[in-house]
């Protein structure tokens, strides 16, 4: 678990679930949209201009490096296959090979 949640000033645990059921399944801009309400409270009421921003910010510095993650991945593994791929043509197959190809063949010899 990357988060944790501790109730302050009183507030009861069961707060704890409320909180992870009302936001586990919102997007970010969801979340965004949510939090900046007039009827939501913050000890530092600038963070609704300030740090609310980063949220979406964070989100897509997020996505790009899981994308370009993705992509890296996505290119070694095509780079492999290309590898294994130009072995394969370098190298014939057992069955191209002929049992003269290995004895040295007869070399002219009656």
């Amino acid at each position: 678990v990357r988060h944790e949640i501790k109730c302050i000033h009183g507030a009861k645990d069961s707060l704890k679930q409320v909180l992870m059921e009302t936001f586990a399944t919102l997007s970010t801009s969801e979340v965004t949209c949510l939090l900046s309400k007039p009827d939501i409270a913050l000890t530092n009421a600038k963070d609704k201009t300030t740090m609310l921003p980063k949220v979406e910010q964070m989100d897509t510095h997020v996505k790009w490096v899981l994308r370009e993650m993705t992509e890296e991945e996505e290119e070694d593994g095509a780079a492999e296959e290309e590898e294994v791929n130009q072995e394969a043509v370098e190298q014939p197959p057992p069955s191209a090979v002929s049992p003269a190809d290995v004895t040295g063949g007869d070399f002219g010899t009656d």
